[in-house]
């Protein structure tokens, strides 16, 4: 009887391992693993959780790092995707020049369901200075708060 009991223990422990290393705290949801395999399908990721979302970061195709952020349920809320300056749109990086008179800047654009695409401009100024701008494709400021 006391093996019996001991097996069984044993059993019932070596189970509750294997599922607590399985269930790995960085581990989005199902839910959000299908949705990123479906909008990503070449693409596997690094996970982590920001602000109750689920951020998931990787290199694309052509090795830009990607960031995009699921909520709880899956839903995508916003990929950021770190653009060179030469893959800038040219009417959006004339705007940049003309306004900020720089050509020293560092681009990411944003994309959000049911929302135009956003570009997060990071303007490196004279004297060691930087700002940073969100501008649409046609270089207007627009209003952004970078819940990220």
């Amino acid at each position: 009887m006391k093996k019996l009991i001991f097996s069984i223990l044993l059993l019932s422990s070596t189970i509750s391992f294997a599922q607590r290393k399985t269930n790995n705290r960085n581990d989005p949801p199902s839910t959000v693993q299908r949705n990123f395999q479906r909008d990503n399908p070449s693409h596997n990721a690094n996970w982590d959780q920001k602000n109750n979302d689920w951020h998931a970061n990787y290199k694309d195709d052509n090795n830009r790092d990607v960031n995009v952020y699921y909520d709880r349920n899956g839903r995508r809320k916003e990929t950021r995707v770190n653009w060179s300056r030469n893959e800038v749109p040219r009417d959006l990086d004339d705007r940049i020049n003309k306004t900020y008179h720089t050509k020293n800047y560092n681009a990411v654009k944003i994309e959000r369901p049911n929302n135009q695409p956003l570009f997060q401009i990071l303007l490196n100024l004279a004297g060691g200075k930087t700002r940073t701008v969100y501008l649409d494709e046609k270089g207007r400021q627009k209003q952004y708060t970078n819940r990220y």
